[in-house]
């Protein structure tokens, strides 16, 4: 009977314990499974902030893009704007200097009759310029000053110019010391059978500039001067 009594004994504690162990595996499963959801929530959710972030990147991206592209039409159109006004600029520079040469031209007009040198001067801006013709003659011009410098120490050639029916010459003399032969002998020494004329003027520190006029072979003077020396 003892005996007996034992055994139930000892399996009702065996029945305990199983179901106490049946209890916690069912516990420790349950707490497994909700870590589990817990994390894998969690994992949803920083995956949906990201996206949300990549979105607000993307968008700030593309209206910085838009901002960028508004800002260079309206440089590109300032730019062309800019260039107008220079043109426009351009243009009346050069409408007021063709206005103050013709101004300038005509203002010399009444003078003409009592300044040769002016004479000469409107002939020549006016005159076509034959190419060939005065190509030959300026070097004719050079070749002979460039042997006369060899002799006159201060001779200092300014300019030589030909057109169609003259040349222009403007030289300096150091000093004005017997100034009319000096122009003589160069006159001399350039060998131009034609006629010429030329005037002279001396500065403030003595120095000669002479302006020459030579025509060419088989012209005469212009018309307002016909009979000068």
């Amino acid at each position: 009977m003892n005996r007996l009594i034992g055994l139930l004994s000892v399996g009702i504690i065996l029945s305990a314990i199983f179901g106490y162990v049946l209890t916690k595996e069912s516990e420790s499963e349950a707490s497994s499974g909700d870590l589990e959801f817990e994390s894998t929530s969690r994992i949803n959710t920083d995956i949906q902030r990201q996206e949300v972030l990549n979105s607000a990147s993307s968008e700030q991206n593309t209206n910085l893009l838009i901002n960028l592209n508004q800002q260079l039409q309206k440089l590109t159109e300032q730019n062309k704007q800019f260039e107008k006004e220079i043109a426009a600029i351009k243009n009346t520079l050069q409408n007021s200097q063709s206005s103050q040469q013709q101004n300038a031209i005509q203002n010399i007009e009444p003078e003409t009759e009592t300044n040769p040198e002016l004479v000469f001067e409107q002939h020549f801006l006016n005159e076509s310029i034959d190419e060939n013709w005065s190509l030959t003659a300026e070097d004719h011009f050079r070749r002979s000053l460039e042997q006369l410098s060899n002799n006159i120490n201060d001779l200092q050639v300014n300019d030589i110019a030909c057109s169609t029916s003259l040349c222009r010459l403007e030289y300096k003399l150091g000093s004005e010391e017997n100034i009319q032969t000096s122009i003589q002998h160069i006159g001399n020494q350039l060998d131009w059978d034609s006629k010429s004329f030329s005037e002279y003027s001396i500065d403030d520190n003595g120095q000669v500039t002479i302006k020459g006029f030579y025509m060419r072979e088989g012209y005469d003077y212009p018309t307002q001067l016909v009979g000068a020396n």
